[in-house]
């Protein structure tokens, strides 16, 4: 409650500057360009116009403090009917912006005083729309992120090279926690990273969740040709198996109705595979499986202990890594 309070008082003290602003402006331009305007006149005006700003104020606190206490009430409500708690944040953030949209038009119309001035203040505003094109296609993103879902709130995505978990999605931009970049797999890196929402139009957006919660992997390990492959091969299989077996066979079905295509289908396994090709100097094995989009380094890196700790115990595998043998030939 104390942390909605906090937030409730910056929306004030931020809508009290924007006031004060506005108000500037106002008795700038009457200073710039000369107006006849008597101090009685201005105060007769202002006057008339403070139960107006009065109404404005308690318009949008009241606004604010009625989301705020139904927050808890549409979690509550709610949390049994959503798969996700991200997809209820999701819900909820759709909802407080069509009222505050709602509410905007109100405030118009209270301001105005009648449709007509609606409708001239709705030609007024057309204008602009050529100026304010990159802010309305943000919009129309927005719109575009809320009905057809390229992505959602807690979904873990890369737009235009940039890569993070989605924690929230504004009218005009979304926020994204960033991980990769200078961190190896999917590590948080600690920054916060702001998308505009005209994105999902402009740039290709890969989705890690957006019908699983599981990714595809497989890691690579290179035996020497002088080594007992099919050793070498058991051994990779039972740490993939050990690690992701259960989880694998547990989730097959699962990602087996989520393909598109027969030919998809087809391609689900039930348990890690191990495949191999040949190298300039080794034979390289690939280990491929599916595990859970937020476990892939750690599933990678227990595979790959356990596959190391197998092979150090056998005299005929070896690992190959890059290496130069001089050998010395005898003169005759």
């Amino acid at each position: 409650m104390e942390q909605s309070t906090r937030k409730l008082l910056k929306y004030l003290i931020y809508e009290f500057v924007v006031f004060l602003v506005l108000l500037f402006i106002l008795l700038f331009i009457i200073s710039y360009y000369n107006l006849d305007l008597r101090f009685s006149e201005i105060r007769e005006w202002f006057v008339g116009f403070y139960p107006k700003i009065v109404g404005i104020i308690l318009i949008i606190v009241i606004t604010k403090l009625v989301l705020s206490f139904l927050r808890p009430a549409f979690d509550s409500t709610f949390a049994r009917h959503v798969s996700r708690h991200t997809n209820m944040k999701m819900m909820w953030r759709f909802l407080s912006n069509i009222v505050w949209i709602f509410v905007i038009v109100l405030l118009l119309l209270f301001l105005i005083g009648d449709i007509g001035g609606l409708i001239t203040f709705g030609v007024i505003v057309a204008a602009l729309l050529w100026v304010l094109q990159r802010p309305i296609i943000n919009v129309a993103g927005w719109l575009d992120i809320i009905f057809h879902r390229p992505y959602a709130i807690g979904d873990r995505v890369e737009v235009d090279g940039k890569k993070g978990y989605v924690i929230d999605v504004g009218m005009f931009h979304t926020t994204l926690r960033e991980f990769g970049e200078w961190m190896e797999g999917d590590t948080f890196t600690g920054r916060l990273i702001n998308i505009p929402n005209s994105s999902v139009f402009e740039k290709p957006i890969l989705n890690y969740t957006r019908d699983t919660p599981y990714i595809w992997d497989e890691i690579k390990i290179a035996i020497t040709y002088e080594s007992d492959h099919e050793m070498a091969k058991h051994h990779i299989m039972d740490s993939a198996l050990e690690v992701v077996g259960l989880d694998m066979k547990k989730y097959a079905y699962f990602m087996v109705k989520k393909m598109d295509t027969k030919d998809l289908r087809r391609s689900v396994i039930e348990e890690p595979v191990v495949r191999m090709e040949f190298s300039e100097s080794c034979v390289n094995f690939y280990v491929i499986y599916f595990c859970e989009v937020a476990r892939r380094r750690a599933v990678r890196s227990e595979i790959t202990e356990r596959i190391l700790d197998k092979i150090k115990k056998e005299k005929d595998v070896r690992v190959a890594y890059p290496h130069m043998e001089v050998v010395g030939v005898k003169k005759r």
